[in-house]
């Protein structure tokens, strides 16, 4: 099972604007309660009492909220830049487990994903499709001859005249 930094929990909203909205729909609520008891006809005994306890909720209880909520919300930015650093880092990690060192061209799991892209374009869009191969003639005499960093430097470079010699949409 192969792991996708897609595949991640990530919602439209950070963590501390959902934070903010819970608080805040707590305010709202609570304060709405208190504005009914205190309000409501029937009940004037108590209204005194409940509007003194709606005037100081209004002014205490954000506050405390705040207060309540600042660890985690610090907590949950720490995560999130860990996240973004993992995020970066698997990125570099699987770009560089596609590509081969020396050519800087695409290795065999690159070819193989990339053909797989193309054969459903192609045939998604009905257009054919074009696979060149390139083999490198007596590579072997070239390593036994000059070494396996001639054999090397030749690899470079034919890969570099690849790299340069197709077109934008194509790739080597």
């Amino acid at each position: 099972a192969s792991f996708e930094p897609s595949e991640l929990p990530r919602g439209p909203f950070p963590v501390r604007q959902r934070l903010v909205a819970l608080v805040v729909v707590q305010f709202v609520v609570f304060v709405g309660l208190l504005t009914v008891l205190g309000l409501w006809p029937a009940d004037t005994g108590g209204r005194g009492f409940v509007l003194l306890l709606l005037i100081l909720m209004t002014l205490v209880l954000p506050v405390a909220l705040a207060l309540i909520a600042a660890p985690i919300v610090h907590h949950v930015e720490s995560l999130e830049r860990q996240l973004d650093d993992a995020l970066q880092l698997y990125g570099r990690a699987r770009s560089d487990a596609l590509l081969d060192g020396l050519t800087e061209l695409g290795n065999h799991r690159a070819f193989q994903e990339e053909l797989a892209r193309q054969l459903v374009i192609a045939e998604r869009h009905g257009t054919p499709l074009c696979l060149l191969v390139v083999d490198v003639d007596d590579l072997k005499r070239v390593n036994d001859e000059r070494g396996h960093a001639g054999g090397d430097a030749l690899l470079v470079a034919v890969g570099r005249l690849a790299m340069t010699h197709v077109r934008r949409s194509d790739r080597a």
